[in-house]
């Protein structure tokens, strides 16, 4: 129960009057329904998955960049990015041979370079290095799997802040 004091008149002294207002509030379930925390969970993956997607289908089968922020004239650097890391493949068809974690894991690097391609970090792409670039990738998901509940976008946002980290170190070397 909140009760709250008002005080109201053309001046405080002269014609004052005073409210009370209670306000009433039923008391909540101790244990809150996990329903709706669960569907907003999946919502929020799903539209992280489908910006994955967008991005895939921009590199493999000629979609359009513009709802993840590209131009048609990154594609090329971008492209070749993943080339000169080993991630790039002629056809999209070895995705369908590979299980799904694995085309999800591969989706989550290809997000995270072109996020690091479309700041300010990207001159350290060239002195990337697929090892380093891998290790941190499984490093990052290891350590957010292990959270109950974790998000995937806890994940591709944790790998991209370690990519930037580790760039920024490796410069100074």
């Amino acid at each position: 129960m909140i009760i709250f004091y008002i005080r109201s008149g053309v001046n405080q002294n002269d014609a004052s009057t005073y409210s009370i207002k209670k306000l009433y509030f039923e008391q909540a379930e101790e244990q809150p329904n996990a329903q709706p925390n669960a569907q907003a969970e999946e919502q929020a993956n799903e539209y992280i998955i489908t910006k994955l997607n967008l991005l895939f289908n921009y590199i493999y089968e000629e979609g359009s960049g513009k709802e993840i922020g590209l131009k048609q004239k990154d594609k090329e650097p971008l492209i070749t990015l993943l080339k000169r890391l080993e991630m790039y493949c002629s056809t999209s068809e070895i995705y369908k041979l590979m299980p799904e974690e694995r085309v999800l894991d591969e989706k989550i690097m290809f997000w995270a370079l072109k996020e690091i391609y479309l700041s300010p970090h990207r001159v350290y792409l060239n002195n990337l290095k697929r090892d380093k670039f891998t290790l941190k990738y499984y490093k990052t998901k290891k350590y957010i799997m292990e959270k109950p509940e974790y998000r995937l976008e806890e994940v591709i946002s944790y790998f991209i802040v370690c990519l930037h980290e580790e760039m920024e170190k490796e410069k100074w070397r």
